[in-house]
C-alpha cells in the first residue's frame, strides 16, 4: 500500500519538507514525526482520515520531499 501527503495537508512550509529527517510514525498517537533543524515537529495525524495503523502486521518505509510525504506499508509474511 502507498500512502501520499501531499504539501497542503502538512502543516509546515512546502520548503522545509526537502529538510526533514528522521521521519516515522509513532502507533500510540498515530501520528507521522519528523525532524527539522534538531526539533520533533509533528507532520500528519492518521487520526483526521480515520486510518489506524497497527504495527503488529506491517512495516513501513517513508520518502519525503518537495511533492510531499510518501508511505509505503508492507505487510509482514507470516
Amino acid at each position: 500500500m502507498l500512502i501520499t501527503i501531499l504539501p497542503k495537508e502538512i502543516d509546515l512550509e512546502p520548503w522545509k519538507l526537502a529538510h526533514l529527517y528522521n521521519l516515522s510514525i509513532d502507533y500510540y498517537t498515530n501520528t507521522l514525526y519528523g525532524v527539522f533543524e534538531g526539533e520533533d515537529v509533528v507532520l500528519f495525524k492518521f487520526n483526521k482520515c480515520g486510518w489506524l495503523n497497527d504495527n503488529r502486521h506491517n512495516s513501513y518505509s517513508i520518502s519525503c520531499g518537495l511533492a510531499g510525504i510518501f508511505i509505503q506499508i508492507k505487510p509482514n509474511d507470516n
